[in-house]
């Protein structure tokens, strides 16, 4: 059985640090949110973040001497690219077609040096089907910045939610904010996950 904790959206990684015992990093609210455990060590650490976030190197270092693995890539519900919105480095940054509300004019990075660009996204759905079974126990935090509602309706849609023993959710007031009670009921009904929806 493998034991992973997968960490969309990982920027510097500290949902990581608080899962390993850190209970400084984000004030103390990672940790409180994150179910206690004793067997953190057992697990191995996979981060996606958008390949153009400026600290990336950093996070690979902060993380040597564990087994992470960093996949550049955003998460999402198709393989191939998207455009994102991004200054590089910022918390506003996002892909372009959830920046806004339902039927809503995209919302821009306020930063004047942001830039919609292309940049390879992945099916996370279809990620997780492939790479893990349903013997294994899977912790997956979300904080991808309004996408997290398509993202999870295909996991319900597909199955791949049955790869997720605990899940840690950001929801954001933008994105397909309308899908957000079908998912939360879905969830809420659903025993054998441990289910957040207050991640930090």
């Amino acid at each position: 059985m493998r034991k992973a904790f997968i960490d969309c959206g990982v920027r510097e990684g500290d949902a990581i640090a608080a899962f390993l015992g850190d209970e400084s990093v984000g004030g103390g609210a990672y940790a409180r949110c994150l179910r206690p455990r004793l067997d953190a060590a057992e697990f191995e650490f996979i981060g996606f973040e958008s390949p153009d976030y400026r600290h990336l190197d950093a996070t690979l270092k902060r993380f040597s001497a564990i087994n992470f693995s960093l996949i550049e890539t955003l998460v999402w519900i198709h393989d191939g690219m998207v455009e994102f919105d991004s200054d590089g480095e910022s918390d506003d940054c996002r892909l372009l077609q959830v920046s806004c509300l339902d039927g809503g004019v995209p919302w821009r990075h306020p930063n004047e040096l942001a830039v919609v660009q292309e940049l390879p996204c992945i099916d996370l759905a279809k990620w997780l089907l492939e790479n893990f079974a349903g013997e294994d126990y899977v912790v997956l935090k979300l904080d991808i910045e309004g996408a997290e509602y398509e993202v999870l309706e295909r996991l319900i849609e597909t199955g791949a939610i049955s790869r997720i023993c605990e899940l840690y959710v950001e929801f954001h007031w933008w994105g397909r904010t309308r899908l957000r009670e079908r998912i939360e009921s879905y969830l809420q009904n659903e025993a054998r996950i441990y289910y957040r929806n207050d991640w930090p």
